[in-house]
C-alpha cells in the first residue's frame, strides 16, 4: 500500500479540479503553504510527480491526468458510502436511495431538483436520504438492479430502460462549450468551418454510436461536422480537457464555481428537446420514492 492519506488525496483532487493552488486552498479552508506541503507529501507517498508549473500556470503531468480521472469518482463514491453507512438506521425501509450523474453538483439544470430534495427532507425528517453520484453506466445499473429507488438524470440517458417511468423537471439546455482561451472564443458566433476542424468531447451516457450520432446531428443543425469525437471517462476529465483547450463539447452549462474559465454558446433545442428527469422502475417503486414523486410538479 502507498503511504498516503485521505487528506492528501482530497488535496490532489481539489487542486486538479481548480488548477489553482490559491482557489483550492480557499475551497478547503486551509492556507496555500499547507496545501502545498500536503501535495508534496502526496507525491512523495506515490513516488511520482502529478503537477508541473509552466508559463500558463499549473498543469497535470500525464501520470497526474490518469490518476485524477481514476481517483475522482472512487474517492467521492467512497466518501458518500461512508456517509450513507453512518446514516443507516435499524430499519432499511427508512432510506430513500437516490443516484445521480457525477455532474450533479456542477450543472445548473439540476438546481430545481436540489430544491425538491430539501423540501422532501423537511417534510419527511424520518426518512434517511442516501445520495450517490456515478457515471451514467453505473447510474443505469443501480436503477435496473434495484440498488437505487430514484435516478436523477437526463431523459436520453435512461429512456430505453425496460419498465422505466420518469417525470420531467426542467428542460436540459445544451451549449457549445470551450475555454475562454480557445482561439474561437473571440467570436460572437464561432465560424462553422472552424468548428469542423475540432475534436468534440463527451462522456458516456448511452452507446458510443448513439452519442456520436447525436453530436453529429446537432452539429449539422448548426452547420458544422466535428473532425473527431472523443469519449472521456467522467465530467472532471471533460472540464480539464476543455480548460486545456484540447477541444470543445456540446453539454449543459456548468456552475460558475467550476467553469469560470469556460465560454458558452447556447444551442437551439431542435426537434427533440432534452429534459432533466426523476426516473424509477414502476415494479420497484417504494413508498419513500412515491412520496418524493408526488411532491414534484406535473
Amino acid at each position: 500500500m502507498y503511504n498516503i492519506t485521505f487528506q492528501q488525496i482530497n488535496a490532489f483532487l481539489t487542486v486538479a479540479r481548480h488548477m489553482n493552488i490559491s482557489a483550492a486552498a480557499k475551497s478547503m479552508y486551509i492556507s496555500q503553504p499547507t496545501i502545498s506541503k500536503v501535495l508534496q507529501r502526496f507525491e512523495s507517498g506515490i513516488g511520482m510527480k502529478v503537477f508541473v508549473r509552466s508559463n500558463r500556470g499549473l498543469k497535470l503531468t500525464p501520470q497526474g491526468e490518469i490518476l485524477f480521472s481514476t481517483l475522482e469518482p472512487l474517492f467521492y463514491g467512497f466518501d458518500r458510502a461512508i456517509e450513507a453507512a453512518k446514516a443507516f438506521g435499524p430499519d432499511p425501509d427508512s432510506i430513500l436511495r437516490i443516484v445521480a450523474p457525477s455532474s450533479y453538483d456542477a450543472v445548473e439544470d439540476y438546481k430545481p431538483l436540489k430544491r425538491y430534495v430539501r423540501e422532501y427532507v423537511e417534510k419527511y425528517p424520518e426518512v434517511v436520504l442516501s445520495e450517490q453520484l456515478n457515471d451514467f453506466k453505473e447510474l443505469r445499473r443501480q436503477l435496473e438492479f434495484g440498488e437505487a429507488d430514484l435516478a436523477f438524470s437526463q431523459d436520453f440517458a435512461v429512456s430505453d430502460i425496460p419498465g422505466i417511468r420518469f417525470k420531467r423537471i426542467s428542460e436540459y439546455k445544451m451549449y457549445l462549450t470551450m475555454s475562454v482561451r480557445h482561439p474561437l472564443a473571440v467570436y460572437e458566433t464561432p465560424p462553422p468551418e472552424e468548428l469542423s476542424k475540432l475534436t468534440f468531447f463527451s462522456v458516456p451516457h448511452a452507446s458510443e454510436a448513439v452519442i456520436k450520432n447525436n453530436i453529429i446531428n446537432k452539429g449539422r443543425e448548426c452547420g458544422f461536422t466535428p473532425k473527431n469525437i472523443e469519449l472521456l471517462d467522467n465530467f472532471p476529465t471533460l472540464l480539464h480537457m476543455l480548460n486545456e483547450c484540447r477541444g470543445v463539447c456540446i453539454c449543459a452549462r456548468f456552475d460558475n464555481s467550476v467553469s469560470a474559465e469556460l465560454k458558452y454558446y447556447e444551442l437551439a433545442p431542435g426537434n427533440t428537446p432534452s429534459y432533466v428527469v426523476v426516473a424509477w422502475l414502476a415494479e420497484r417503486l417504494t413508498e419513500r420514492a412515491r412520496k418524493f414523486i408526488e411532491m414534484l410538479p406535473d
